[in-house]
């Protein structure tokens, strides 16, 4: 007995299948005299059930007339009004527009290819014994259509057996539940190469091919671990699964013994048990061990303390930063004063200047208002030697200015060309820190450029000592010379962006020693791999060496299965010459065996003759029997009604005389 329980009797479950019967039985030869036979006779399995073994519904054609119901012997039509003419009948059903661009031909020819890719992948034209063209699925004969539609059918339903595809073609499409039936007429189904029916068929056809695909990917448990994933276990539901299957199918063949289903599912069941134990001990192996290292961490506590060790590295760096920020102003604060006391100093003495101008002046209006005498005259030529004196040694100082001068100059232009050179590398290596021009990621949308304004004020006229100088009096003070205050703008800002890139490598240097922990132990493990790949190249040794004894004993052996092929070759070749003679024989056999069956032609055709001669014989004697018959019944009918008249007759006349 089936785990299902008992099976019920076929009189209370008139279907073996989940289908409906697939159409009409063959008609029988004496026509209608079988309905009033089976009035009588007891329906057989056979006739009465479906033995078709799937899970599709069966074709539109009416059921057999034997499953009938009958009210009467004669089957007279019911008088009743259909359903479908009902006022209360259903709302006409809205149908889903297809969203696919089954009109552009780069989709058909993406769909074309792909069903053509799966047929020849999956071993159609040997299955099918049909040839597939390159307009197969570009401009498909019916029977191209009909072949491919039947294996892409099989392929989800392989128990079912197609017996006209324009019959079942929409009823196993909306069984199949494709969402747009509609767009397929029975109309199209005779005529389906045609421009206008061909993309809704292709369309069902790759929808076939994709509902194939995630049938057989689901069968192959490609999606198992999804449900795994969600925490559900799917193979015991497999194992059910396929348990049921088994017995329904051997239910259907009226097998009602599953003991052996119920032992491999038992078998699996035990498999599937032993295979969760063992997984399970390796888990709590697992589980001991990590018990055991995080115990030993917890005892240890090192990478706790390397942290905080870390920390109070990082903290005292930010503690000397801080600190020399703060002497960095301090210092900027000292520099501001100094700044303003020299220019209180260069005010004072422009002053001072003044009042000396003035003082000069009056002395000079004094000496020309007295007048001279002759001790004057003489402390004059007195004067007039020594300033002679005075101005040959002014010559001599002259020169020696001279000299100094050309020195000095000398020196100047030395320290001009250090101060071009110097600036001209601020700006290369400002540009390439980020630092100019005032749009650069590092300028913070200030201009930190540098100009030397005597050269940028000196033109080609002037000479060339005029670019040392403001005017042929003085000279260039520090503060003049470049158009940025290095000291009090430049520097800050450069030492503001030395903090912020000292800050990105002490970053670089923490992820340097990150890396470097990574790359020794990316190291060790490349040690490891390295002592594996030594074992295998010892094991890649004694493998060559083995494959040299095979290659030998191959070349042997192919040595002795080349003479064996000699030999072999000659017995084909007698062979071949005793198949000849043989095939010579079967076709003066089979031209006999023509011949006779010619003769049993003609005799099957004078027989069926003599047949169909007795035959209508017999047709005319019923005929005639049956026409004597129904004079006998009239010539009857009117003897009855005689007798009927003339007992009536008599019985008239004893009343009258009674009276």
């Amino acid at each position: 007995m089936s785990s299902f329980g008992p099976r019920p009797s076929s009189i209370s479950n008139p279907r073996m299948s989940l289908a409906p019967p697939r159409g009409l039985p063959r008609p029988s030869v004496g026509g209608d005299m079988g309905r009033f036979s089976n009035a009588v006779k007891r329906e057989s399995t056979a006739t009465k059930f479906s033995a078709r073994k799937s899970f599709a519904p069966g074709s539109s054609q009416p059921p057999p007339p034997s499953t009938v119901r009958r009210g009467s012997q004669y089957g007279r039509p019911s008088m009743a009004v259909s359903a479908a003419n009902s006022l209360y009948s259903a709302a006409p059903q809205v149908f889903a527009e297809d969203p696919r661009p089954l009109k552009t031909a780069a989709y058909r020819q993406r769909a074309a290819a792909q069903i053509q890719d799966y047929l020849t992948r999956n071993g159609f034209e040997m299955e099918m014994k049909h040839n597939l063209t390159p307009k197969s699925l570009i401009s498909p004969t019916q029977k191209d259509f009909q072949t491919i539609f039947e294996w892409l059918y099989h392929r989800i339903d392989p128990n079912h057996r197609i017996v006209k595809v324009e019959t079942e073609c929409l009823s196993l499409l909306k069984m199949l539940r494709y969402p747009y039936p509609h767009t397929i007429t029975k109309s199209q189904l005779s005529a389906v190469g045609s421009q206008n029916a061909w993309p809704q068929f292709l369309g069902m056809l790759h929808w076939l091919m994709e509902l194939a695909q995630m049938t057989e990917r689901i069968t192959a448990g490609e999606y198992d671990h999804l449900a795994e994933e969600a925490g559900f276990d799917t193979s015991g539901d497999r194992i059910a699964f396929r348990f049921a299957t088994k017995c329904y199918n051997a239910w259907l063949v009226e097998q009602d013994d599953h003991s052996e289903f119920e032992r491999e599912m038992a078998e699996a069941y035990a498999q599937r048990d032993e295979a969760v134990y063992v997984q399970l001990e390796a888990l709590d192996a697992e589980n001991a061990a990590l018990l055991a290292e995080l115990k030993e961490l917890e005892a240890q506590g090192e990478p706790l303390k390397k942290l905080k060790k870390q920390q109070a590295i990082l903290e005292d760096d930010k503690r000397k930063f801080q600190t020399y920020n703060d002497a960095q102003q301090t210092r900027l604060t000292r520099m501001k004063g100094a700044i303003e006391a020299l220019n209180e100093e260069v005010v004072a003495a422009k002053q001072e200047q003044v009042k000396l101008e003035e003082e000069k002046a009056v002395i000079k209006k004094k000496l020309d208002e007295q007048g001279l005498t002759p001790e004057e005259i003489d402390r004059m030529n007195l004067t007039r030697e020594k300033l002679e004196r005075n101005w040959k040694e002014v010559q001599q100082e002259l020169e020696e200015a001279k000299l100094r001068l050309a020195q000095t100059e000398t020196e100047t232009e030395a320290s001009f060309s250090a101060l071009k050179r110097a600036v001209s590398r601020y700006s290369t290596l400002a540009y390439k820190i980020g630092f100019t021009p005032s749009t650069a990621a590092n300028a913070g949308g200030k201009d930190y450029d540098l100009v030397i304004k005597p050269l940028q004020n000196f033109k080609p006229t002037m000479d060339e000592g005029a670019k040392y100088l403001v005017d042929p009096q003085t000279g260039y003070m520090p503060s003049q010379i470049l158009n940025q205050d290095l000291r009090n703008v430049v520097k800050p800002a450069l030492q503001k962006l030395k903090s912020g890139l000292v800050r990105q490598i002490h970053e670089a240097q923490d992820e340097a020693s990150a890396r470097v922990e990574l790359s020794d132990k990316i190291t060790d493990a490349l040690q490891d791999k390295k002592e594996d790949i030594e074992a295998l190249e010892a094991k890649v040794a004694a493998a060559a060496n083995e494959y040299e004894e095979l290659k030998e004993n191959l070349s042997q052996e192919s040595t002795r299965l080349t003479a064996a092929l000699e030999k072999q070759s000659a017995q084909l070749q007698s062979l071949r010459l005793a198949s000849r003679n043989a095939l010579l024989e079967a076709e003066q056999r089979l031209q006999a065996i023509t011949i006779e069956c010619d003769q049993l032609y003609r005799t099957h055709a004078a027989v069926r003759e003599k047949l169909h001669a007795q035959t209508a014989r017999i047709v005319e004697e019923v005929v005639a029997f049956k026409l004597h018959i129904q004079g006998a019944l009239g010539e009857y009918e009117e003897w009855t009604e005689q007798e009927l008249m003339e007992f009536v007759g008599k019985t008239d006349v004893k009343d009258d005389v009674a009276e």
